[in-house]
């Protein structure tokens, strides 16, 4: 006959065992779920920065297209009909690119000063951009259309 006490003693070894591994296993996938949100935020970080690179690139690389932000910018309203179209998609292009860093920044993957400094601090300031914004707006989600707004009237802004 076995005895009992051997094995209540094995069985209390086995349970300590496999609590262990459970334990071990549960700190292995808190690390791996950590390097893993670490490796999504550099990922989400390049691509907003490698966006923001192509938009300047364009514009250096297309003179015209540079010259029409610039002179846009600068408050002109003596546009083809053409060139206003190609104004509405270059900054349709620029808004859709934050609105992304936005959502990121909601998904917890970009920090919120890199989806604010996007955001001009003047806007409602210049009437060309204002104007345009006001057209525009319906074009993005209300999430965003919320936040840029709010963003762009604070009167403490840095």
């Amino acid at each position: 006959m076995r005895d009992p006490q051997l094995r209540r003693n094995r069985l209390s070894v086995g349970q300590a065992l496999a609590a262990a591994g459970a334990v071990l296993s549960l700190v292995f996938v808190g690390l791996e779920v950590r390097q893993n949100t670490k490796a999504i935020r550099g990922t989400t970080y390049q691509a907003v920065a490698e966006a923001n690179t192509d938009w300047l690139a364009m514009l250096a690389l297309e003179p015209e297209l540079l010259d029409l932000t610039r002179r846009w910018t600068a408050g002109d309203t003596t546009f083809t009909a053409e060139e206003r179209g190609r104004i509405y998609v270059l900054q349709l292009h620029f808004w859709r690119t934050i609105e992304n860093a936005h959502y990121q920044y909601l998904q917890g993957n970009l920090p919120e000063d890199v989806v604010r400094r996007w955001i001009p601090p003047d806007m409602f300031g210049n009437p060309i951009l204002a104007r345009w914004w006001s057209g525009a707006r319906d074009r993005f989600t209300p999430a965003f259309v919320g936040y840029v707004e709010a963003v762009a009237t604070e009167a403490d802004r840095p």
